[in-house]
């Protein structure tokens, strides 16, 4: 048998393939009503966590929780088994791929790739439904580990890309923008404690502006750098109100501290103690000048007392 005619009888065999499914085809559309689903499960998520009006604490945010791995999405194979429609030889149209590693692909073909609407399911219970593009993910989409953790939201590239929401399976949720898999750009972390954060992320830590509000009515206003309040800032609790540096998710270095009873301390922390030099304005008028160590008066200081006196000498613990 020559070249020619041996393509011949491999497109009559391509051809009777295509007609003995047809049958298959109707249901595998159906599938596709999945993107209605989608949509109003997307919505319904959406109108969860919206109404949410939490407020803010100081532990660390943990949200390196979530990328999905490129490398172990398989493309079509010769060898894989293809029930559905083909084009000039090629899938295209609807169809199930069964791929040899057990993920399983529903929807739209083109030339033999993915494209338009689908699902895929891999062997380790994840999933993604929605749009595909030269068989990767591409656009709107709901991506679902076994554990419960949820996203949706744009994609591109096969990773999180643009606004997306991803909820945690222990009730934390994050709202925002992505770039290349990661929190880039504004957003804000509900945690499921109340605590809420909105603010600015760079490759999934927060960076630069942002608000930390508590459950209990605390707040911070000011920046932060490597996931961390580091910077200016401002911290309003029932302690009372702090402005000025922070390093390392505490106040350090020139600041003011106005506490729950009407006095002011201004002048050098470090640590989140009073150290160095300062002075405390009493709500009674009176004046302290001189230097402090973890919150203590120490060594030479003056006393100014609220009738004008001056107390001067040396302080110890």
């Amino acid at each position: 048998m020559n070249l020619k005619q041996e393509e011949k009888n491999e497109k009559k065999n391509e051809e009777n393939e295509s007609n003995k499914n047809n049958s298959n085809l109707s249901s595998i559309s159906n599938n596709n009503n999945n993107n209605n689903s989608l949509s109003s499960f997307s919505s319904s998520v959406n109108k969860t966590y919206s109404n949410s009006t939490s407020e803010i604490l100081n532990s660390s945010t943990s949200t390196n929780k979530t990328i999905i791995n490129n490398n172990k999405k398989n493309k079509p194979k010769s060898k894989d088994k293809y029930f559905g429609s083909f084009l000039h030889h090629k899938r295209s149209g609807e169809g199930i791929l069964y791929l040899k590693d057990g993920s399983i692909y529903k929807g739209s073909f083109k030339s033999d790739k993915f494209n338009g609407h689908g699902i895929y399911y891999f062997p380790d219970g994840e999933r993604y439904m929605g749009t595909f593009k030269e068989s990767q993910f591409c656009g709107k989409g709901i991506y679902i580990y076994p554990n419960g953790d949820k996203y949706l939201g744009n994609f591109n590239n096969d990773e999180f890309d643009g606004n997306g929401t991803f909820i945690f399976n222990d009730g934390d949720i994050y709202e925002g923008e992505y770039k290349k898999g990661k929190k880039n750009g504004k957003g804000i972390y509900y945690k499921s404690n109340g605590d809420y954060y909105e603010g600015n992320w760079i490759n999934e830590m927060r960076e630069g502006e942002g608000i930390y509000n508590y459950y209990n009515g605390d707040k911070y206003k000011g920046n932060w750098k490597n996931d961390k309040r580091e910077g200016f800032g401002i911290f309003e609790g029932k302690f009372g109100r702090y402005e000025g540096d922070w390093k390392n998710e505490m106040p350090d270095g020139n600041g003011k501290f106005f506490d729950k009873n009407g006095n002011l301390y201004e002048g050098l922390f470090k640590k989140g103690k009073k150290n160095g030099k300062g002075t405390i304005f009493y709500k009674d008028g009176r004046k302290y000048e001189g230097i402090w160590k973890n919150d203590k008066k120490v060594g030479e200081g003056i006393f100014i007392m609220k009738n004008g006196k001056i107390f001067k000498g040396k302080w110890e613990n």
